[in-house]
């Protein structure tokens, strides 16, 4: 994958989990988790077949609860 279009990706899918937490908890992706503990997040989502929003859901939902 080219570096741009993947550096894009990755910005979007940080500004994707941080207001997916915002919507269900009230406050940002960085309360809840660091930034590299997001790279490592999307690091895994690259590495799987679910849609991105499901598995942010999924994620959010899960770290919510931890």
């Amino acid at each position: 994958m080219d570096s741009q279009l993947q550096a894009q990706q990755r910005a979007q899918f940080i500004d994707r989990v941080h207001q997916e937490f915002l919507v269900m908890t009230g406050y940002g992706a960085h309360v809840h988790i660091n930034t590299h503990g997001i790279l490592m997040l999307f690091n895994q989502f690259l590495n799987q077949q679910k849609p991105e929003r499901e598995f942010i859901r999924a994620t959010v939902a899960s770290l919510k609860r931890a």
